[in-house]
């Protein structure tokens, strides 16, 4: 894959939006990202971050708070029921 790919630059636009937001939320979350209900800053979150380590394969190592945030929506039956996998008119890229 290229740098100039545009799978790559979606990729890379998704690190730098990942990392503004594991700085931005280091200190402010508990379970989830303000604090320990869902709420809706959640709502947003947990399909971009799903998008990024699913359909865009991210190494998600260097965001560790944010990939704790995703195992914890991923614990709730709203959100696994949420995904796009479980959707009838999903489509597989």
């Amino acid at each position: 894959m290229t740098s100039k790919s545009p799978f790559f630059m979606v990729q890379t636009s998704i690190r730098i939006m990942l990392a503004a937001l594991e700085n931005l939320l280091e200190g402010y979350s508990g379970k989830y990202a303000t604090g320990n209900e869902v709420f809706l800053a959640d709502l947003f979150l947990a399909p971009q971050i799903d998008a990024a380590l699913t359909r865009f394969s991210l190494d998600m190592t260097q965001f560790p708070l944010i990939s704790r945030l995703h195992d914890a929506y991923m614990e709730l039956p709203a959100f696994q029921a949420a995904v796009p996998e479980r959707q009838p008119d999903y489509v597989k890229h």
